[in-house]
């Protein structure tokens, strides 16, 4: 996708077509797994510029899940923690189950595919508790 670096312009319809397709595709989801990249113990700067291109229009009242990678043996707490933070700050509803995945160049197979049945049992189950309250939320809404 094309998003550029939000400079919350006055004219927004000077924004890629990617943007609005961005916002829309947030704003019709019901629930969303957010995942980066642990950089200097925060998330990727990509994440940051997307989600800065999002508000509670498209944000509030969502239910989200975090993963996130480190490259070193500690886990990505850093990274998860700030994506807990914005999600709130946006009025998201994140689940407590997050995944944090250390020594990710590790964790994968050449072919993409996770090494530990537990990693991949893990983000499994993330997606099912998104699913799962998201499709209780939008039911009592």
């Amino acid at each position: 996708m094309d998003v550029p670096f939000c400079d919350e312009r006055k004219d927004e319809s000077t924004y890629p077509t990617d943007v609005v397709q961005l916002r829309a595709a947030v704003g019709s989801a019901h629930g969303l797994i957010l995942g980066s990249p642990e950089y200097h113990g925060s998330l990727s700067g990509a994440l940051k510029n997307a989600i800065d291109h999002l508000s509670f229009a498209e944000l509030e009242g969502k239910l989200v899940g975090l993963v996130a990678v480190a490259g070193g043996s500690q886990s990505a707490t850093g990274t998860l923690a700030h994506m807990r933070t914005i999600c709130r700050h946006l009025h998201a509803w994140v689940v407590p189950h997050q995944v944090s995945i250390s020594r990710v160049r590790d964790a994968f197979t050449p072919e993409g595919h996770l090494k530990e049945p537990d990693h991949e049992a893990r983000l499994v189950g993330l997606g099912k508790e998104v699913a799962h309250y998201a499709r209780l939320h939008h039911q009592l809404s």
